[in-house]
């Protein structure tokens, strides 16, 4: 493609498409780039092979959409991405957080930024520094305290002093949470709150013996049953329980003792039973997968 496929007569239409096109040459991109119309010239913003020089005459553009697509682009030149995460207009603030190529420093700035949208998105963004996140988590808003909770990158200290949060979904979230230090998961599997308790049931860093403890609540079986940090001696217990979707996933974890798969392979629920062959040596296996065809077969026949 060149730049003669722009002609006079070329519409809107047909330049948002090559605008479009990562095919699109440099030079046909920065011409579209002043189009009068902006949904072409935001497709040149979006364009991912679009030059450096040609995003930074964006920047500047009248309209914001054309902005934000700027302020995404990993070829936006820093100084460029600078000035946009500082400007007038909250939609282009946040929109540079979602940039791979933006900094600690600068987001660390956008931390004190007094829009809640954008202070959102930083607590959100996995590039966000320990210090950006620690001071979010103080924010008086639950939504920007719990996107810090559920934060991969939030620090341990952050995440054990938000454990405590009145808010019930940001317990929740730090319980989620695999950074979330393993004597923190302990305390909160102790939570008056079942949701809290789910959550800690699923997280793979909670302690075994606290998983182990959790037994107790039904409802909290199934995640427990699922999770491959539970217990040997754990998954035998749960090989037992009423609920047949608890022992399929017994019947698929890897920590369950081979005893407990050969005693599942002849459970009353077939799906259970398939389940567990598929943890068994060949030789047995062949034989569970005969019995259950044949029990198939059976109970089609009466």
């Amino acid at each position: 493609m060149s730049n003669n496929v722009l002609e006079d007569d070329t519409t809107s239409m047909e330049c948002w498409n090559i605008a479009h096109q990562p095919s699109t040459p440099p030079d046909v991109l920065s011409r579209l780039a002043n189009h009068e119309d902006w949904l072409v010239r935001e497709a040149v913003a979006d364009n991912f092979h679009t030059p450096p020089e040609t995003l930074a005459t964006l920047g500047g553009d009248s309209e914001r959409r054309v902005r934000c697509g700027v302020a995404c682009n990993p070829n936006t030149p820093l100084d460029i991405l600078t000035k946009l995460a500082t400007g007038d207009i909250v939609l282009v603030r946040s929109a540079t957080v979602l940039n791979k190529n933006i900094t600690p420093e600068l987001l660390l700035r956008m931390s004190k930024d007094r829009s809640q949208k954008v202070l959102w998105a930083v607590a959100c963004s996995l590039g966000s520094p320990p210090e950006a996140l620690s001071r979010l988590a103080e924010h008086t808003h639950p939504s920007i305290r719990q996107a810090v909770a559920h934060n991969l990158s939030t620090p341990p200290d952050t995440l054990t002093e938000l454990a405590s949060d009145k808010d019930i979904w940001i317990r929740h979230d730090v319980g989620n949470n695999p950074s979330t230090p393993p004597e923190v998961l302990s305390l909160l599997a102790k939570d008056e709150n079942g949701i809290v308790r789910d959550a800690v049931a699923r997280n793979k860093s909670t302690p075994p013996e606290a998983l182990s403890q959790l037994i107790t609540y039904e409802y909290v079986r199934r995640a427990l049953a699922r999770n491959t940090s539970t217990p040997p001696e754990a998954l035998t217990e749960l090989a037992s329980d009423k609920d047949h979707i608890v022992r399929c996933w017994v019947a698929r974890n890897p920590n369950t003792p081979p005893e407990v798969h050969t005693k599942l392979a002849n459970d009353g629920d077939e799906d259970v039973r398939k389940a567990a062959a598929e943890r068994l040596p060949a030789p047995e296996q062949e034989t569970v997968e005969t019995s259950i065809s044949s029990s198939t077969m059976l109970m089609g026949l009466s």
